[in-house]
């Protein structure tokens, strides 16, 4: 397994909807964003975790941590409104000494410290991996209203966090990108600057909480990991 390791979790993206904030959402009676910290924690190979957060829930995010009871985890607020702003702050307040990093979503709660190790040891084969699931719906290509093309699902992959990188890797994929670009994740950036990607399974459960109907799948699932009393 690769290491060492540090994790950075992205939870600074604006809320889509105002009435409704997904990182900081109360599923199975925690915040979204504290189950994926918390596992991200008790990998035995990480020992640095990054909290990237708005910096109006800065404050939050530290009473979090403390009430946690959370060693070696920190939270710093996001530089900028962008995904990749997120992610450079996040680089830069790991250890420099930590030659693997983790990067998690905070609105996919259901990842677990197996998982992550998962990708630590994808990533040992070419420097970067994602996990990913496959495609299950018939994708149709079209345009304006017209079907012109059916996509085969054996040559495509939904690809999801956690996505682990060589650090240095990961830095000059970002330094390589135009700055005006903001990809929806790191994969994107590691391929385009070649670098080969590995993927590994990312099991049934690991959804992205964007909604209430999300959250309540979310806190099912997520109850069934808290031991009985």
């Amino acid at each position: 397994m690769p290491m060492p390791a540090g994790a950075v979790i992205l939870a600074a993206e604006p809320a889509a909807d105002p009435g409704f904030d997904a990182v900081w959402a109360v599923a199975a009676g925690r915040p979204v964003l504290a189950w994926a910290v918390e596992a991200c924690a008790r990998v035995p190979a990480s020992s640095s975790v990054v909290l990237v957060v708005r910096p109006d829930r800065l404050d939050d995010a530290r009473e979090l941590i403390a009430r946690s009871g959370w060693r070696g985890v920190h939270a710093i607020g996001s530089a900028g409104p962008r995904r990749r702003d997120a992610l450079r702050v996040g680089l830069a307040t790991l250890p420099m000494d930590l030659e693997w990093v983790i990067v998690h979503d905070g609105t996919r709660p259901l990842v677990t410290p197996e998982l992550i190790a998962a990708g630590l040891t994808a990533a040992a084969r070419t420097g970067a991996a994602a996990a990913w699931t496959p495609v299950n719906e018939t994708l149709k290509r079209v345009e304006g209203d017209t079907v012109t093309a059916t996509l085969s699902r054996a040559e495509l992959a939904l690809v999801r966090t956690p996505q682990v990188f060589r650090r240095a890797l990961l830095l000059a994929a970002h330094d390589a990108a135009p700055t005006d670009l903001d990809p929806p994740d790191d994969a994107t950036l590691a391929q385009r600057a070649g670098i080969p990607v590995a993927l590994y399974p990312a099991g049934p459960d690991t959804l992205k909480v964007s909604d209430a109907r999300d959250l309540a799948v979310a806190a099912a699932l997520l109850a069934t990991h808290i031991p009985p009393d």
